[in-house]
């Protein structure tokens, strides 16, 4: 809950200020096995902001810790 108050509030911000662009992270790292994916609730946020007129620019293959020593 706490992320996602955190989300909708800085979503509000971002429109409101108009940026040209925006660069976020647009994947996550699977839990059990290789990869990444795009979580579903990233695509309805991207979505807002190119409705808005921002331009999103997702960057994938971002540094995640593994494990909650961050190893």
């Amino acid at each position: 809950p706490q992320c996602h108050d955190w989300v909708t509030r800085v979503q509000k911000k971002v429109v409101a200020d108009k940026p040209d662009a925006i660069f976020t992270n647009s994947t996550r790292p699977r839990d059990y096995e290789p990869g990444d994916w795009v979580p579903p609730t990233y695509t309805p946020i991207f979505d807002d902001f190119i409705a808005a007129g921002i331009q999103v620019f997702g960057i994938r293959d971002t540094p995640w810790p593994h494990n909650a020593a961050g190893l």
